[in-house]
């Protein structure tokens, strides 16, 4: 039996260039198309990282595997949010895994606990990208723990 690396689990490329031309045709439709294929793609990483562990027994590739899953759908998440954000989401906000997740400890069913960091961005920019990014996930039935914070604000925690 040959056996995939995780990042082989979802074709990355192809998902993103999916969601790029859902996004692209902004028809009635385009948004529940896009969850539609988030959905399907999660859901077949997610099979199979299942299947792997199962012949493996292997719980902390399982998680990997699951951690991987969701980092890849989150890049198509990240495209569709792209596609229609003024400003750019790249000039705008940083999202950064953390909890489980970005321990890379990605249970079934866990919540996904992400930072969004921001520097000298208006408020209401932030938070538009921000509900686009988080409605996705929602849209897609995960539970999701987030904060917002200047780059100013996650420094002035960390100490």
């Amino acid at each position: 039996m040959v056996t995939r690396k995780p990042k082989e689990i979802v074709d990355t490329p192809a998902l993103i260039g999916q969601i790029e031309l859902l996004a692209s045709q902004k028809n009635h439709n385009t948004k529940h198309e896009i969850i539609t294929t988030l959905k399907a793609a999660f859901n077949e990483g997610a099979l199979e990282a299942k299947t792997r562990f199962e012949q493996s027994n292997r719980p902390s590739a399982y998680l990997k595997e699951m951690t991987h899953t969701m980092d890849q759908v989150l890049l198509a998440i990240h495209s569709a949010v792209k596609a229609s954000a003024t400003p750019a989401f790249d000039d705008v906000l940083c999202c950064a895994a953390v909890g489980g997740y970005g321990r890379k400890e990605l249970f079934p069913y866990s919540d996904v606990d992400l930072l969004f960091l921001y520097q000298g961005s208006k408020p209401k920019q932030v938070r538009e990208l921000v509900e686009s990014f988080l409605y996705y996930l929602w849209d897609m039935g995960f539970q999701v723990g987030y904060s917002v914070r200047s780059v100013d604000e996650a420094i002035g925690l960390s100490n």
